[in-house]
């Protein structure tokens, strides 16, 4: 019985997409933190007529705050999706020499996408607001680290023997 090929070929551009997902959150995470900040801050005579709007936004700065776990999540299922798609693939070895290649080239825009997120959050506005998401922090300053391993990882299960093959080209 031959199974159908996916026409899923590019499973090594993943984790590069993996960190662009998880810079683009923690940036607007911590804007959408900043900006419920600014909103209380601004319009405090008017929320103190209405005790409903100082509820809304004590529970919105409640939600913002998960975003905080949910980052770890959002990193975790990142990976598992990356790596079940890429056993899926059937793959050469010779193109393991392209992936580490690519490993060292994707390893620049995380550090870069890293450094830009370090500057970002020391930023005047943003600094009292960073001091809540340790956790954000702590994932996006190590963004090349995670790519270099779930790069190995999908590299891993990329190249491995997948049962029901019969030679490298299925």
């Amino acid at each position: 019985m031959k199974v159908k090929r996916l026409n899923r070929k590019a499973n090594l551009f993943d984790p590069l997409l993996i960190v662009i997902i998880l810079f683009v959150s923690a940036i607007i995470i911590t804007i959408l933190m900043v900006v419920t900040g600014n909103l209380e801050i601004n319009f405090q005579d008017l929320f103190k007529d209405y005790p409903t709007s100082k509820n809304v936004i004590a529970e919105t700065h409640e939600a913002i705050n998960l975003f905080d776990y949910t980052f770890v999540i959002l990193l975790v299922m990142l990976i598992i999706n990356s790596l079940i798609s890429a056993f899926f693939i059937r793959s050469h070895p010779v193109f393991f020499i392209v992936s580490t290649i690519l490993l060292f080239i994707f390893v620049i825009p995380a550090a870069v996408l890293s450094n830009a997120f370090d500057k970002y959050e020391h930023n005047p506005k943003v600094a009292a607001v960073s001091s809540d998401f340790q956790i954000i922090s702590y994932f996006i300053g190590k963004l090349p680290i995670i790519l270099v391993v779930t790069m190995i990882l999908v590299m891993i299960v990329l190249f491995i023997y997948k049962p029901g093959q019969t030679d490298f080209y299925g």
